[in-house]
């Protein structure tokens, strides 16, 4: 094992003052894991900054695919401690439900405004995030009109969803038809 000659305390230059110890230093394979003072408390786990979620929707012959794709006008979700943000594609919000009751707020501020993304304030700067909002930074939106006080915040976000819709709209159902459409794929 490698050795190193410690000297301690106050010493004149002489050498029949000089007293050396010996310590041992294991190796680093063989050495213990370092103890912490204070235990840390547990990480959590930390949340996407963007949640996808897909729907697919599934139509046949007959049925009209528009109505069941508007059943679900809002693309993005912006959920805080007590509120659910709903954004139609063009980011303007459309709806705000309060989480505790699921009751949609008819008067809220942010209907009707355009999402802008989010901010987040430190001390001497501040962080802006385009296009979406991310968790820990507030939800900014920006309503119609120019007046002075056109922007609205939210309360800090906890989570962002994007929804994906996936729409299958059957064609027909005569085999025939079908047959074409399988060799039609392979000829393209």
């Amino acid at each position: 094992m490698p050795t190193r000659d410690t000297q301690r305390g106050y010493f004149t230059p002489s050498d029949e003052d000089r007293t050396t110890a010996r310590i041992e230093v294991p190796p680093r394979s063989e050495r213990p894991e370092k103890l912490e003072k204070a235990e840390k408390p547990e990480r959590t786990e930390r949340k996407p900054p963007l949640e996808v979620q897909v729907t697919r929707v599934r139509s046949a012959p007959g049925r009209s695919l528009v109505e069941q794709v508007d059943k679900q006008p809002h693309v993005v979700e912006i959920w805080t401690r007590n509120t659910l943000y709903l954004c139609d594609a063009s980011f303007v919000c459309v709806e705000v439900r309060d989480r505790a009751t699921n009751a949609p707020e008819t008067k809220h501020v942010a209907l009707g405004a355009r999402l802008l993304g989010g901010h987040k304030r430190y001390a001497r700067t501040l962080h802006l995030v385009r296009p979406l909002p991310m968790p820990g930074t507030q939800a900014v939106f920006l309503r119609p009109g120019g007046r002075r006080d056109a922007q609205a915040y939210t309360s800090t976000v906890e989570r962002v969803v994007f929804n994906y819709q996936v729409a299958a709209l059957e064609l027909s159902t005569d085999p025939q038809e079908a047959w074409a459409d399988v060799t039609n794929y392979h000829l393209r």
